[in-house]
């Protein structure tokens, strides 16, 4: 997928700025060391905030990375019927609060994308990362171990 071409086409600009954590994510996917940033991506008519963890020191997203993520938090969210399938997915107790918080921030995040650009331009993002992340998966299996 060229995402340059995607936020071109979606009118998409971001701001940043640092935060103290993420409670967009699971807690327990939180990594000891990192920067949090609270974003803010602007559309044609709309706008959403959410947070994005980096590895320490490499600054404050970039567009690129942010849609990407953007988008395959909708493909995760779609991915599942609820919370209970979510969670089991990734291994994560279903009756935790944690849980519970980390899968309304992830139905919070896909509703907000879908608002910010429209039917059309969310199913083109949803779909196109999900497509490069089994490209991906199928490469990682097919490029494994070497003896």
């Amino acid at each position: 997928m060229d995402v340059q071409d995607y936020i071109a086409r979606s009118q998409l600009f971001l701001t940043s700025e640092e935060a103290d954590s993420n409670p967009d994510l699971h807690q327990v996917e939180l990594p000891e060391t990192c920067d949090h940033f609270k974003c803010t991506l602007r559309g044609r008519t709309h706008e959403m905030e959410f947070h994005f963890s980096c590895p320490t020191n490499e600054g404050p997203p970039q567009i690129e990375d942010a849609v990407r993520y953007l988008g395959a938090v909708a493909a995760e969210f779609e991915g599942c019927d609820d919370i209970i399938e979510w969670a089991n997915e990734y291994g994560f107790d279903p009756g935790h609060i944690d849980t519970r918080d980390a899968f309304d921030a992830l139905a919070r995040l896909t509703r907000d994308l879908w608002r910010l650009v429209g039917d059309t331009m969310y199913e083109e993002l949803r779909e196109g990362i999900a497509i490069e992340q089994a490209v991906d998966m199928a490469w990682a299996g097919f490029e494994g171990p070497r003896s």
